[in-house]
């Protein structure tokens, strides 16, 4: 879930980087500083070169990983509950197994074959914390199913 919202708080930055890069304000607010040398001068003829397209895959990703986070946190809530390590190894499981394939696919097919992957694991994650919630919830009024070992 850090690195999630580490993210967000960079693609954030990002997307205020390039609005005052596109807009001229960059040029407004570096007016009065120090002049700048020749490879901080080129950085923002690299950020002007961007589109907003460029920016939208870490907007996709930062939304579908907030989801399986947590679908991850609903498992390992099912694993205190029930007294069950499975759901905790598979809550690990599919974390680790998610991030390696990640950076494969992105080594290999690019950014868009793998946003859709993760579009695909937060559809799975969906479904997964449905079905943890219903796990939890016992009958229409909503009351919680007895769990674990009963403290006197």
């Amino acid at each position: 879930m850090f690195e999630c919202i580490i993210i967000a708080i960079l693609v954030f930055f990002s997307l205020i980087s390039y609005i005052l890069a596109t807009s001229g304000a960059l040029d407004i607010l570096l007016m009065n500083t120090t002049p700048l040398s020749t490879e901080q001068a080129a950085e923002p003829d690299t950020l002007l070169n961007l589109s907003p397209l460029d920016i939208l895959p870490g907007f996709i990703e930062c939304m579908m990983v907030l989801i399986v986070h947590i679908a991850f946190t609903f498992l390992i809530l099912l694993s205190v509950l029930r007294v069950r390590k499975i759901f905790l190894m598979a809550a690990i499981g599919w974390h680790a197994g998610l991030n390696a394939v990640v950076v494969v696919l992105a080594q290999t097919l690019g950014i868009w074959p793998t946003e859709a992957f993760i579009v695909v694991n937060a559809l799975a994650g969906v479904f997964v914390i449905r079905a943890a919630w219903k796990a939890t919830v016992d009958g229409e009024d909503g009351s919680s199913i007895p769990t674990g070992a009963v403290v006197p």
